[in-house]
């Protein structure tokens, strides 16, 4: 269900055969993996830290081809640690033709999974970003974890993903198969 890959790993710019690996943008000048202790308690939130730049740091993935007339929502759990907070979560693609929108968020100092739902105008790939701070020359200090892209109006249970084959759905129980594949 969830359509990005390394949905826990931020940082996975150059994972051996990803086809989908996440990319650190302007702004970020130190990212972390692993860093504290994300929702679900385990030591795996992303720290991003963002000093002085000409554009906004942000985070990227591009995700599968979308199809018009469907709705996706992308979600994130952000923490603030530092920083004014002004950002935004955001899909786009194909210079609006298939896909743009975002939606302003205010990270907190606790916890919270931010989301945005937008409709395909077209069909195409499109990338979901993640701007914890929008200003050019902003600077902040930020905990990511938990990114989810999904068909439909509403951010479901989050799904880990690290492989096509290694996905994690919270609140439920584990489900094990054999792929011939």
């Amino acid at each position: 269900r969830n359509l990005l890959s390394y949905s826990e790993q931020l940082t996975n710019t150059a994972e051996a055969g990803s086809t989908r690996p996440w990319v650190v943008s302007a702004g970020a000048n130190t990212v972390t993996s692993n860093y504290a202790q994300a929702p679900d308690g385990t030591n795996t939130a992303n720290r991003f830290v963002f000093t002085s730049s000409s554009f906004p740091g942000r985070q990227q993935q591009i995700p599968v081809s979308l199809v018009a007339g469907q709705a996706y929502t992308f979600s994130i759990w952000i923490k603030r640690i530092s920083g004014s907070n002004s950002g935004r979560l955001e899909i786009s693609g194909g210079g609006g033709t298939v896909i743009s929108g975002f939606q302003t968020i205010t990270g907190t100092a606790d916890w919270q999974r931010v989301s945005v739902t937008l409709t395909a105008v077209g069909s195409g790939t499109a990338s979901a970003y993640v701007y914890p701070e929008y200003a050019a020359s902003a600077t902040g200090e930020y905990l990511l974890w938990g990114a989810q892209l999904e068909t439909g109006s509403t951010a479901t249970n989050y799904q880990k993903v690290v492989s096509s084959s290694d996905c994690t759905e919270s609140g439920t129980s584990d489900l094990w198969f054999l792929s011939l594949a």
